[in-house]
């Protein structure tokens, strides 16, 4: 994962433009505005005349939680309401019965920063006798963002069905810094181990990272819509992204000492290890997904019903950063216990995800 962010991207979650937006993205079926060329590049065609469409910003709740961040049971929630700079598209008629369509959008942009700290009285260490001071803290920040150009056209190759291609070339910017402490400590000068005094000692672990990323990337949308009187069905497959250009650098130090194995008390070797690497080749994948939809929208009628399902593949684990292993500083057991060489490489998989939504729409006046 990078740095156990796995699904940075939530392609599943967004929508582009009014009414696509309003109707949760169930519009392959038809009538998605100006932002055929997302949802279906066939859809080009149902434009009638040349428009410009300037969407200037989204406004975006999340519900973030991360699991056991400062140890078990301690879990950090964050709620963070966001805006974001989303979507410009002109569309064209390019004659014969086609009609194009460019457009530059940002399909995701994250920040999210977190510090927590967290303290308690508790027998931890299970040399010492009695209760120790425990202190764990996390400070966590992650910039991402998404931005798409994209080209495309759609044909009429009747007058009920259309076809259409979207070329897109996302460009990926991925930054996070991520610092977790954790210590235990005696409250007392004098500590005892079964009643016999011993020598007061700190156990500590630190986990530091630093990754930062940049992936030029190229992604075709293949679109098909058929018209049977009021019934619009329409099909959209997208294409795994391929990497073009990019480069990152990473570094990460872990370290430990006077921790001991709970099960048996035996102390658990001290350990540090340290590399950096700058000027690596990137790979922020994208899945294939495959979406279908249908728009009902009776001629005489104010209203719609429309409804759209996609389906995104999951990306089996693969690597992020290529990096090289021989310039570790630590010895080559601590290298083989924490994985062996390379150290530093970053990996991520993500899993499926199917989406159905369903929209009702109602022209009042």
């Amino acid at each position: 994962c990078l740095h156990g962010q796995c699904q940075i991207d939530h392609y599943w979650s967004n929508n582009f433009n009014t009414s696509s937006a309003l109707l949760g993205g169930a519009v392959v079926g038809g009538d998605p505005d100006a932002s055929s060329i997302f949802y279906n590049p066939a859809l080009i065609s149902q434009a009638d005349k040349s428009n410009l469409a300037l969407t200037a910003s989204l406004f975006k709740f999340e519900m973030l939680r991360y699991n056991n961040a400062l140890g078990k049971d301690l879990h950090i929630k964050r709620d963070q309401f966001k805006v974001i700079p989303r979507f410009v598209s002109y569309t064209a008629n390019g004659g014969e019965n086609i009609d194009l369509e460019f457009a530059f959008f940002t399909r995701n942009q994250d920040e999210i920063s977190i510090f927590e700290d967290y303290s308690t009285s508790i027998d931890i260490l299970h040399l010492p006798d009695g209760d120790e001071f425990y202190n764990g803290e996390i400070q966590y920040e992650r910039k991402y963002s998404d931005q798409w150009f994209s080209f495309g056209m759609s044909q009429h190759l009747s007058e009920n069905f259309s076809l259409g291609l979207g070329t897109f070339i996302p460009l990926k910017n991925y930054r996070s810094e991520s610092e977790l402490h954790v210590k235990a400590f005696p409250m007392t000068d004098s500590v005892t181990y079964d009643g016999v005094d011993g020598d007061y000692y700190i156990a500590s672990t630190t986990d530091r990272s630093f990754l930062k990323a940049w992936d030029l990337r190229l992604v075709w949308k293949l679109g098909m819509h058929y018209q049977a009187g009021d019934l619009g069905i329409g099909l959209a497959i997208t294409s795994p992204s391929i990497h073009l250009f990019g480069q990152g650098s990473v570094k990460r130090e872990i370290s430990r000492t006077n921790i001991y194995n709970p099960e048996d008390s035996e102390p658990v070797r001290d350990a540090i290890i340290i590399d950096h690497q700058d000027k690596l080749r990137t790979d922020l994948k994208d899945p294939f997904s495959i979406a279908f939809g249908l728009h009902y929208a009776p001629v005489k009628s104010r209203s719609a019903i429309m409804m759209t399902t996609e389906y995104f593949a999951p990306l089996a684990e693969h690597t992020v950063l290529e990096t090289s292993g021989g310039a570790e500083q630590t010895t080559e057991t601590l290298l083989d216990f924490f994985g062996g060489t390379p150290f530093l490489t970053v990996k991520r998989e993500t899993q499926s995800v199917f989406n159905m939504a369903l929209g009702y729409r109602n022209k009042l006046s």
